[in-house]
């Protein structure tokens, strides 16, 4: 009580030294806002409480009930982003296996309770990851980290997930710069090397570059599995549907993109092949990951579309307008590390595929590698002159049929088991 009349009286003053000041209607208009504010803010933190406590509840039923083991990934981004790329893929097939526990960053999905995606496969608000760390479950835990500087788990966590004989896995998707990330702090890097260290922890890597990495700390490769990016072959080889957007393209040669566009992008080389004249169009289906396309006026050119992110559910249906798709990267340390997810899509897609000459599209008959700009361009013309019942092809299904996700699925649990 004594409590309450100290805060009133508090109150009280400033009120009256408001109303000395300002006026006594522009004071009153003050408290008010000021008590509308805090009540507002009372009112989220309480609705906040009850939403965490309310799924927390729920992780626990889900856990309880589910024989199988659980997979446990931390709030690195959100489920549902512009580019649906390897987190997502791999969630998607390991979830067959699993009970998977995805925590969103909750930036674009903007989810306040548990949300069932599929059969064994939940999303969930941030704020209960510690709760799904720590809850216990019949079988072991599998805590799922990759190469990202955000800190969603610590050295003493890992530390202690390992002593309890939980597993953890570490996909090495990325290399830890600037370029794709933006700063990266030495606690960053401290953790990321301590993982390639410590020789308990299953290390998934996608490119070789990654693995000759690797090798400085686990020079034998210990407990360490190549599974390059793959691609969902029944998605990109299902009926298309028309876009009736893109009917002012018939007739034309389209050279076709999807994906970031990113400073590891060769736009020089795409205004290059803009060059080539109107009887070649070039359409690119990418969400701008940074400013350097802003700065190319490529988007002014009378030959180039560039329609922005499409969802993955129907981009097959826009890529099936490609007559050539390309990968036009920049080599660089960046790329040199890439395993590129739209090489197996293309694949899938039945397009034929130029690329740069990065080493991960190297290891593939159906990537037309090209050295320099000069070849790039002679190699679009020879892709438009391949005929449809050429060899090619076949080796494209081929290639594509031996890289879905759900044989990278199986590296990994392998690895688990």
């Amino acid at each position: 009580m004594k409590t309450f009349f100290r805060k009133s009286k508090r109150f009280l003053l400033r009120l009256y030294s408001f109303i000395q000041r300002f006026g006594l209607i522009y004071a009153l208009k003050l408290a008010k806002n000021k008590i509308n504010n805090k009540l507002k803010e009372r009112i989220y933190k309480l609705k906040e409480r009850i939403y965490i406590s309310l799924n927390n509840k729920t992780i626990k039923k889900i856990v309880n009930t589910t024989p199988k083991p659980v997979i446990i990934y931390p709030p690195y981004h959100d489920f549902n982003l512009p580019l649906y790329q390897r987190p997502q893929q791999l969630t998607q097939v390991l979830s067959n296996n699993y009970l998977y526990l995805f925590h969103t960053n909750n930036m674009l999905d903007s989810v306040n309770k548990v949300k069932k995606l599929k059969k064994n496969l939940f999303l969930i608000p941030p704020a209960s990851y510690s709760f799904s760390l720590h809850t216990e479950h019949r079988e072991k835990k599998i805590l799922f980290l990759y190469s990202h500087p955000s800190r969603q788990y610590d050295i003493p966590l890992v530390e202690k997930y390992l002593h309890e004989n939980n597993i953890v896995i570490y996909d090495y998707l990325d290399d830890l710069n600037e370029e794709i990330f933006g700063a990266v702090s030495q606690e960053a890097i401290e953790r990321h090397e301590y993982v390639l260290r410590e020789q308990r922890i299953i290390l998934l890597v996608t490119a070789s570059k990654l693995l000759e990495d690797v090798k400085k700390y686990r020079p034998s490769l210990t407990n360490t599995y190549f599974v390059p990016n793959a691609v969902d072959i029944d998605h990109f080889s299902k009926v298309k549907k028309k876009i009736p957007e893109l009917d002012f393209i018939k007739g034309k040669k389209v050279i076709g993109y999807f994906g970031a566009l990113a400073s590891w992008v060769d736009y020089d080389l795409i205004a290059k092949l803009s060059d080539l004249g109107d009887s070649y169009h070039i359409l690119l289906l990418g969400y701008i990951y940074d400013n350097k396309f802003k700065t190319t006026n490529l988007d002014k050119r009378k030959n180039i579309t560039v329609l922005g992110p499409i969802k993955y559910e129907v981009l097959p249906d826009y890529a099936e307008y490609f007559d050539a798709s390309i990968i036009p990267f920049i080599i660089n340390e960046t790329t040199l590390a890439t395993s590129p997810i739209k090489l197996f899509e293309y694949m899938a897609l039945g397009k034929p595929i130029i690329t740069t000459d990065m080493p991960e599209c190297r290891k593939y008959k159906s990537a037309l590698i090209a050295k320099d700009h000069d070849e790039f361009i002679s190699l679009i013309d020879k892709a438009f002159a391949i005929p449809k019942d050429d060899e090619y092809f076949k080796i494209m299904k081929k290639e594509a049929e031996e890289n879905t996700w759900g044989a990278r699925a199986e590296v990994i649990i392998e690895a688990i088991n």
